[in-house]
């Protein structure tokens, strides 16, 4: 192999490792409408809900499924796919979810399978349990966790709607052997509709041990079935637009965000959920 494959490579893997340790992980929120949306939608519902607070799936009436990519910063070796659905049944809402980041180098993989129930048509909770595992290339092995998440979505009116989730209470690390820990996040936020066509979101999302990032951002609908969204995040500052569109049951997304030190990573999602 060529000598500057060989630098290339290392390269990319020390990136990788600094990078996911500087996020903890790098299986962070996805879904083109909420990377639209600066992820500023813990209190949305929809499909994709399994990657980031399950109490939004216990609105779900029919069978749905999704799914998105990330290239993350237009670096291919740095692209994330993720899928998701989820089952209405007599006692609740049963999703499951597989999400995978990386290459042959690095890989982090979760495989989710969650639950959540509606309360009085008000109150939402749900909770789910993952298989968290991590993947060194060049035969230094594969490391298993089992991490566990919940969360709550309130309708406080007609126009207003409360979320909150917390994923893996219990710190769990890594692996045995490494004391890193698997992020423990607490993410609080609100959805508010100004009218039919105009939502807003705001959220707070606080690592246990970092500073709390600050989401802001709004989705317009026009001409039926198109949706304009825009979102700004703070730590660090970044830009987000995007655009939807809707044909039937089937939901079309596209999305970028804009680090001012990284660039640009672009998103794309399907969605199939019947009203």
């Amino acid at each position: 192999m060529p000598k500057f494959v060989w630098v290339r490579k290392l390269i990319l893997f020390v990136f990788l490792i600094c990078f996911g340790k500087a996020n903890a992980s790098n299986l962070q929120p996805i879904g083109a409408r909420s990377a639209a949306l600066s992820h500023a939608t813990i209190a949305a519902d929809g499909i994709l809900s399994a990657f980031q607070n399950q109490a939004a799936l216990a609105t779900l009436e029919n069978f749905s499924a999704g799914f998105a990519i990330e290239n993350r910063f237009l670096v291919p070796e740095l692209n994330i796919g993720a899928f998701a659905m989820a089952m209405p049944t007599d006692i609740g809402v049963i999703n499951m979810g597989v999400q995978r980041f990386g290459n042959s180098l690095y890989a982090e993989s979760r495989y989710g399978l969650g639950f959540s129930k509606l309360f009085n048509e008000k109150v939402s909770l749900g909770l789910q349990l993952n298989y968290f595992e991590t993947r060194l290339g060049e035969n230094y092995g594969t490391s298993g966790r089992l991490v566990g998440e919940f969360g709550f979505r309130v309708k406080v009116s007609e126009d207003l709607f409360v979320g909150g989730h917390l994923f893996n209470p219990t710190r769990v690390n890594i692996s045995k052997n490494l004391t890193e820990p698997i992020p423990t996040t607490f993410r609080l936020g609100a959805q508010y509709s100004f009218s039919d066509q105009l939502l807003t979101f705001a959220e707070i999302d606080k690592p246990i041990n970092g500073k709390a990032q600050i989401k802001a951002a709004f989705e317009y609908q026009f001409l039926e079935k198109f949706y304009l969204r825009a979102g700004l995040s703070t730590l660090p500052i970044q830009n987000s637009f995007g655009f939807g569109i809707q044909l039937g049951a089937l939901r079309f997304d596209l999305a970028a965000q804009y680090n001012q030190l990284l660039g640009f990573s672009p998103q794309v999602g399907l969605i199939y959920q019947p009203k």
